[in-house]
């Protein structure tokens, strides 16, 4: 194929010049694209890392109202909500996501991230023990080894506060003092340890919609809720609830009962709530949606 001489003659001497452009580059300007890098970096920086919650949001909203998007707001250093929400009309409306977790069993995790492991000095074997909610992880920590001791003395290698607490004193004692409901002994390694295992809920509870309802009430009337919301005029306002199977009453409740008979008690702030839940199966939420007007309505399981 012939080649433009005068191109490539011109395209040399424009690389020769580029070339020596560089090298004599001031460093005021190299200065100048330092600091755009370093803005840049920060600007990252400031930008939120999006929590499981809002990342299921927006598929499940966009699922269930065909033709919408959710755009998520990657400033939000001044409170703002989390998702701008687009009818196909254009309409643009307010969803801000948050989460429904019970509180003792998020400060047990927190006091327990990374110091499940205590040393067995006073008891002859591993174990494995479950705390419930209520329990005072540090306190447990403190003294696990010598109430484990005292179970060992009885010769228990295993037992379930339900049903062992009125035959074993140990065990009664252990369930009182320490909130420990089970545990058994096992093999670690290295060995000469105890692993307290992360608190859930073991009593039966009574699976109640109502637990759903009042979850959804606690998050809507949430200061912090509230004001994102109300900081926008639209014709609607989203509330879009996360139940965390930490909170296992209104887990259970969203994956296993009707929705309620009464609406929830929401602020002027909202207009619509959103309640979705994983269930036991992968990328799987149960959801559940109430509109002011309009009443309850169950949107079944959804695949995201």
């Amino acid at each position: 194929m012939a080649c433009d001489r005068g191109f490539a003659r011109r395209g040399l001497a424009g690389a020769t010049s580029m070339g020596r452009a560089f090298f004599e580059w001031p460093r005021l300007r190299l200065g100048s694209v330092t600091g755009i890098m370093k803005r840049q970096i920060e600007t990252w920086r400031e930008m939120p890392k999006q929590k499981e919650s809002e990342r299921i949001a927006k598929p499940i909203i966009e699922c269930v109202l065909c033709g919408s998007t959710m755009t998520y707001r990657d400033r939000q250093a001044n409170g703002e909500h989390d998702y701008d929400l687009r009818y196909p009309d254009g309409v643009v409306v307010p969803v801000e996501v948050t989460e429904s977790a019970d509180f003792q069993i998020e400060s047990a995790v927190g006091a327990l991230r990374d110091r499940r492991f205590v040393r067995a000095s006073g008891c002859s074997r591993d174990w494995s023990v479950l705390p419930l909610p209520a329990a005072r992880i540090n306190t447990v920590r403190e003294k696990i080894d010598q109430y484990l001791a005292a179970i060992e003395g009885e010769g228990r290698s295993r037992f379930c506060a339900h049903v062992d607490a009125v035959t074993f004193p140990s065990v009664r004692r252990i369930f009182d003092d320490l909130r420990i409901y089970s545990g058994y002994t096992t093999v670690w390694s290295p060995p000469g340890r105890i692993y307290i295992d992360q608190p859930i809920h073991v009593a039966m509870t009574r699976v109640d919609p109502l637990h759903v309802r009042r979850a959804i009430e606690d998050q809507a009337f949430k200061l912090d809720n509230k004001k994102k919301l109300a900081a926008v005029d639209a014709p609607e306002r989203h509330l879009f609830v996360y139940l965390h199977w930490r909170n296992y009453p209104a887990w259970v409740a969203l994956l296993g009962s009707n929705i309620p008979g009464d609406p929830p008690v929401l602020p002027d702030e909202i207009t619509d709530v959103w309640a979705a839940a994983p269930d036991r199966s992968r990328n799987v939420f149960v959801v559940w949606r109430f509109t002011a007007g309009q009443g309850w309505r169950d949107l079944g399981r959804i695949t995201v």
